[in-house]
């Protein structure tokens, strides 16, 4: 150690190494990129002691402005109210900005749980209020399902894939008590937008799982047994791949009724990383039938539901195993054919396409993807 250390420290050392690397610029589009955490600034400033007329005057402006760029039909149903960004803001028209934020908010969110998709860091500069995310990551789509799982080791158990929901609505939290300055009822009309908004969140969470599921809109609660008391856990348990597992799960729709114990599950069995074997002999084999016919109890089993099935259920995301064998090829063999094959696969990722790319692509992560650093999770 000596040695090492006394050898390094007698050694010139240049700080300015030059490296020639392959880069790209990426470009990004949006209607505008106001965080939250731009008007939680505005709105700090506004409500801190010793604030005037001046600070009150900017919280307006800001989020006219943010009106104006995301939600613009909330200044065209006032009349005369639709000029610019620029200019006062009614209560009623802070309150629907409100709203529509966290209906987006939702959305977004929800999308990602229907996906499989963490964001890894959601906190208020990383949530615009137009229910989009702008983030330099790490983030990424899950191959195993785990409830906390997050590209991002310092991500925390409050910004996994899970938690997201919980996440989303403390960032809301935030803009709503920024902009109680401007709500004719102050904190308590804030306070119950929030509320609103929780409901509304929680409503749409119980309907990705259920349209998951392939199940009605009348089957709200059916769908929350079978998720939440039966697939969830299971899923937990089963260390199975979230993508494929849901996929598979409408082949089990064309099984005969009087399907056997051994051949019902045949469909899943791609989706477990413990196959082929102690899949077959896995002790929750009961339960995984067990929770299959109670689906198929529910389901409607025709080929309409499986198309709907198959519209929810993407049978390809950017898997980070992917895109690292795309970068690879690409920087060091100059190679940008494996970069053009997944832009041409998840430009419809709902379909399973060629055979060739079912072979590559429609599968379970490479056991080596599972724990590799820099592609199951990122400093």
């Amino acid at each position: 150690k000596g040695q090492i250390t006394g050898r390094w420290g007698s050694q010139k050392r240049d700080p300015d190494v030059m490296i020639v690397e392959t880069c790209a610029i990426t470009t990004r589009v949006a209607p505008s990129f106001t965080r939250i955490g731009h008007i939680d600034l505005f709105g700090r400033r506004a409500q801190r002691a010793g604030a005037g007329t001046a600070q009150m005057n900017e919280l307006r402006e800001m989020v006219r402005h943010a009106i104006f760029r995301e939600f613009p039909e909330i200044l065209e149903s006032s009349a005369g109210d639709a000029d610019g960004g620029d200019g006062d803001v009614t209560p009623e028209q802070a309150a629907a900005f409100l709203v529509s934020s966290g209906f987006a908010i939702a959305d977004v969110v929800c999308g990602w749980l229907r996906v499989g998709f963490c964001q890894g860091n959601f906190n208020a500069d990383n949530c615009l209020v137009g229910g989009r995310t702008m983030d330099y990551g790490p983030f990424g789509w899950m191959d195993a399902y785990d409830p906390l799982f997050a590209k991002w080791t310092g991500s925390g158990e409050h910004f996994a894939f899970m938690n997201q929901p919980g996440a989303g609505l403390a960032n809301f939290a935030v803009l709503a008590a920024s902009c109680a300055p401007l709500l004719k009822g102050g904190e308590d009309e804030a306070q119950a937008i929030v509320q609103r908004i929780q409901g509304e969140m929680e409503s749409k969470v119980a309907d990705v799982w259920r349209v998951k599921l392939g199940l009605r809109e009348s089957q709200r609660a059916a769908a929350a047994e079978l998720f939440d008391h039966k697939l969830e856990p299971l899923m937990r348990e089963s260390n199975v791949d979230y993508t494929l597992v849901f996929r598979q799960l409408a082949e089990c729709l064309k099984l005969p009724h009087d399907v056997s114990d051994a051949d019902l599950l045949e469909p899943l069995a791609p989706a477990f990383y413990d196959s082929p074997n102690a899949f077959y002999d896995s002790p929750n084999r009961a339960e995984w039938c067990d929770f299959v016919r109670a689906w198929r109890d529910e389901v409607d089993g025709t080929a309409g539901t499986i198309e709907a099935m198959n519209e929810a259920n993407p049978a390809y995301v950017l898997r980070e195993w992917m895109l690292v064998e795309a970068y690879t090829a690409a920087k060091e063999n100059d190679d940008f054919s494996v970069l053009e094959e997944l832009f041409e696969l998840t430009r419809t990722p709902y379909e399973l396409g060629s055979d060739e790319m079912q072979e590559k692509y429609y599968r379970r992560a490479p056991d080596r993807a599972l724990k590799a650093g820099g592609t199951a999770f990122m400093s």
